[in-house]
């Protein structure tokens, strides 16, 4: 997690021209999962971005990211943006290490730094992606394009063939999973349940979580910023970032919503109104979707009210899920880690029976 700041690793003229250390930021126009002969990328972003500015994209959700597959022993990375940011590093398939933004929390930069991703792998050609960990509060980060300082970065085609979106509060976007208090440093969101769940079955998992918010109503009472509304935008606070859904259609929807509700005293036929409209909207999106009603154990507070919503949609293709997980010692009474493994597995053998996945 390394950052240079100096004029030479900046994304300046020479190293946008040398082949030997590419920044190319161009990439497909969002996931582009048909694999095989369907035309290659040099990079590939993972996620919601606001591409206004094409040669550097912006994302905040949980999960957002970015890959590339090189060539060589290293690889950079040139980012701007939001500071205190960490990134899950997932190298040939498997999570490694984490690389963080310069800055402290609730800080922004709009200076480009270059970040060490990658140093002292086996000669030859890695396939290298970056995963936020941070819900989108904490602030967008920029991303200006990856350096292969002793190779290159070679095309390649999309790496997923399998498409999940997550719609959650807190708990799906891995609200202090490592620990109190709350912070950008104690949530990784890479490593809560939907990610968990996608890496195991070789899916991309789109995150759009945001700690406080409910299907109705929020934490605070207040009923305005639902989820239903923040899912409009590639970047939640920035309500001109309306996000094309034609850009990614699920194969599974996820929704985990309801904890924050009725903690803050919600109508349960306002939430059952709520939740309907929002899966007619969703459907209108993704007429094929496995929809999952989600419920984080048998005892929750809007499990009834789930099993209402299904009865009046008599849709085959939305049902409940529990994705109960044992040992929610994370801050705030959150899932830890081990929870969100344990709901990760559930999820990923719900949909391996359900799919054939």
């Amino acid at each position: 997690a390394d950052s240079d700041t100096d004029a030479d690793s900046d994304t300046d003229a020479d190293s946008d021209t040398d082949a030997d250390s590419d920044t190319d930021s161009d990439s497909d126009t969002g996931d582009d999962t048909d694999t095989g002969a369907e035309p290659t990328e040099l990079v590939h972003f993972f996620g919601r971005f606001d591409r206004r500015q094409p040669d550097s994209p912006a994302c905040a959700w949980s999960n957002c990211g970015f890959g590339v597959r090189f060539s060589g022993s290293a690889l950079d990375v040139q980012l701007s943006g939001a500071g205190g940011i960490s990134f899950q590093v997932v190298l040939d398939g498997d999570v490694v290490e984490e690389m963080q933004t310069a800055g402290s929390e609730w800080s922004s930069d709009a200076e480009v730094r270059t970040y060490h991703v990658v140093s002292g792998a086996a000669s030859g050609t890695h396939d290298v992606q970056l995963y936020r960990n941070p819900e989108a509060m904490f602030g967008a980060v920029t991303f200006h394009g990856f350096i292969a300082p002793d190779g290159d970065l070679v095309a390649s085609p999309f790496p997923f063939a399998r498409r999940i979106d997550i719609i959650g509060d807190s708990i799906s976007a891995g609200y202090g999973n490592t620990g109190c208090p709350f912070s950008a440093a104690t949530e990784k969101g890479a490593l809560a349940y939907g990610p968990i769940a996608a890496r195991a079955l070789g899916a991309i998992a789109h995150v759009e979580a945001w700690s406080g918010k409910g299907m109705a109503m929020n934490l605070d009472g207040s009923t305005n910023e639902l989820v239903p509304d923040l899912y409009n935008y590639a970047l939640p606070d920035d309500d001109q970032t309306g996000w094309d859904s034609g850009d990614f259609i699920p194969d599974v929807i996820v929704i985990n919503l309801g904890t924050n509700d009725f903690l803050a005293g919600v109508d349960r036929n306002n939430y059952i109104i709520a939740y309907e409209e929002f899966i007619a909207r969703l459907r209108m999106d993704a007429p094929d979707a496995c929809i999952l009603c989600a419920i984080n154990g048998s005892g929750d507070a809007f499990s009834d009210e789930i099993d209402e919503v299904i009865a009046d949609l008599d849709d085959a293709n939305v049902e409940k899920i529990n994705l109960n997980g044992p040992n929610w010692n994370g801050c705030d009474g959150h899932p830890d880690l081990a929870a969100h493994q344990s709901m990760g597995d559930a999820l990923a053998a719900h949909l391996r029976t359900r799919l054939g996945w």
